[in-house]
Order: C-alpha cells, then sequence, then structure tokens
C-alpha cells in the first residue's frame, strides 16, 4: 500500500484522450464518448473539410465566442489586405519574371493567367503561417472556448513559461515556413510540367492545417518532432483542414473576416476528433508521447517499484 506522502506527492495521470489531467469529476466529457475508428482517405480529408465550415458557422451562432471574435475578425481583416498587397506587389512581379525564362511547351505556363494562379499559391503558401503567428494572441482563446465546449471545463494553460511558449512557436513556425518556401520552390520548378500547380495547392494546404492544429498541440506541451508525428500521422485530416481554409480564402468577404478565425476553432475540434479513437481514460495511455510519458512516469507518480 502506498504511503500517506507517496498517495499527496503522486501525480494525476493525464487523459490520453484530451491530454490534461481530468478535472475532480475523475472524466472529461470526450472520456464518456465511446472510441470510433478514424475515416480512411478521402473520408477523412471531408470531414476535415467539413468541419471547418462547421467551425465558421458555430463562430457566427454560438454565444460562447460573441465576446471574442471581434478582435480577431477585424486583425484578420487588416493583416489579410496587407498580406494580399504585400504578395501581389512583391511576390507576383518575381513569378512573372521567372516564368518569362521558361519553356513554354504547354503555351499556358507563361501566360498571365498562370502567374495570377501561381501567385495565390504563394499566397495558400504564406498566409496560414503568418496569419496564425500574428493573431496567436487573438484566436488561442476562441481556440480554448472550442476545446471547452466539448471537454466540459476550461482547458489549463501550457506548462511552459511566456518565454518558452514564445519559443516553441517560433520554432514551429519556423519550421513550417521552411518547407512552405521548399514546397513553393519545387511548385515554381514543376511549373512548366503543369503538375506543380496542383502539387503547390496539395502540399500547400497540408502545410496549413498543421500551422493551425499547432494550438491545441502546443497547449499539451507537445515538442517539434511530435507536433510532426501527430501531423503526419493524421495527415488526411491536416490536409482536409487546410483546404477549407484554402478555399475560405477566395470566398470574398468570408476570406476577410472569419476565414483565419474559423481554422482556430476547427483545429481544436479536428484535433479532439481524431482523440476520440483512443481509449477513455484509465484504459490505454497514448503510446510514444512525451507529454503523457512524463505525466504517467513510475518514479514521478511516486509508485513503487
Amino acid at each position: 500500500m502506498p504511503s500517506q506522502m507517496e498517495k499527496e506527492t503522486r501525480t494525476p495521470e493525464t487523459c490520453p484522450r484530451c491530454g490534461y489531467i481530468p478535472p475532480s469529476s475523475g472524466l472529461c466529457k470526450l472520456c464518456e464518448k465511446p472510441s470510433h475508428r478514424l475515416l480512411p482517405f478521402p473520408f477523412s480529408t471531408l470531414s476535415g473539410f467539413v468541419e471547418y465550415f462547421r467551425s465558421a458557422l458555430r463562430l457566427t451562432t454560438e454565444k460562447d465566442y460573441m465576446g471574442k471574435i471581434w478582435i480577431p475578425i477585424l486583425l484578420n481583416c487588416f493583416a489579410f489586405l496587407g498580406m494580399a498587397y504585400g504578395i501581389w506587389m512583391g511576390i507576383h512581379p518575381l513569378i512573372g519574371k521567372f516564368l518569362s525564362i521558361l519553356p513554354d511547351p504547354f503555351i499556358f505556363t507563361t501566360g498571365i493567367v498562370f502567374s495570377v494562379l501561381l501567385t495565390l499559391v504563394a499566397a495558400w503558401f504564406l498566409f496560414p503561417v503568418l496569419l496564425s503567428v500574428f493573431l496567436l494572441p487573438f484566436l488561442d482563446p476562441i481556440s480554448r472556448t472550442a476545446e471547452q465546449e466539448i471537454l466540459g471545463f476550461s482547458p489549463p494553460s501550457s506548462s511552459r513559461s511566456f518565454l518558452g511558449d514564445i519559443w516553441d512557436s517560433l520554432e514551429t513556425t519556423a519550421r513550417i515556413l521552411f518547407w512552405q518556401v521548399l514546397g513553393f520552390l519545387l511548385t515554381l520548378t514543376l511549373a512548366f510540367t503543369g503538375v506543380g500547380l496542383i502539387l503547390g495547392i496539395l502540399v500547400g494546404a497540408f502545410l496549413a492545417g498543421f500551422s493551425f492544429l499547432d494550438y491545441p498541440m502546443a497547449r499539451r506541451g507537445m515538442n517539434g518532432k511530435e507536433k510532426t508525428r501527430f501531423a503526419l500521422s493524421h495527415w488526411a485530416y491536416v490536409l482536409g483542414l487546410g483546404l477549407g481554409f484554402e478555399i475560405g480564402l477566395l470566398i470574398p468577404f468570408f476570406n476577410l473576416f472569419l476565414s483565419t478565425p474559423a481554422a482556430a476553432v476547427a483545429s481544436s475540434r479536428i484535433f479532439l476528433k481524431i482523440q476520440t479513437s483512443r481509449e477513455p481514460h484509465g484504459k490505454q495511455l497514448l503510446s510514444g508521447s512525451h507529454w503523457n510519458q512524463k505525466a504517467t512516469n513510475p518514479k514521478k507518480m511516486g509508485k513503487k517499484e
């Protein structure tokens, strides 16, 4: 039998679904739901895509979000217009010069239409990570609200310090931005083949979904490798979220006001939807997860060997 001191110093187990220490009741609402299998591709991508627009609808109809969306909407509008102007004035001329020196086997590859399409691809690559970082202090509260709506309790603050959260955000942003630059260069390289545009859209969509899914992952103290592993393991859902965001960028007025806030809400809902495939609290721990391994380490919990 554990001693009284061991009982007092024992660290509670982290819920294998929500990733937090459960409330005093012992279960989060997510654990009350039965486990289910994740959808196979392409249904998982469709699920992530639909969840994005369902989240946009929730933002405009659920009272829990009403007092938290006005500043993100206003800043999203200014950031969107500013970045669109910067990409059109800075990157579009560069793309035009690049296409002018390429061979033109399919005629259309050096035309104005194709250069505009590639400029849109550049926007799809750059917008998500830049917007998600710029609006982080204002999008995180509504992302938390989305989790609270499902879990039944307010998500705790990150276990990192304030500077630790900033460093983690910058590190993740730099990693994703590096992949985005590589992806865009690959898109430009393959532009004359006719497949670069499609490849760019898909790669850009995945990285867009990844950049917003960083919100719920960072709250759970996941490091860079764990975030990448999670995103790659559930790439189809991440792709669906990113495709929803990319389509949202093309919808007038929606792109100005709701495109980014909707992604913040959808990221939490998709993350928890994926976690519902795991066994409830007390049955199975997340295998290979740094943030659950630390919480359930026998030595740290005071268990006897």
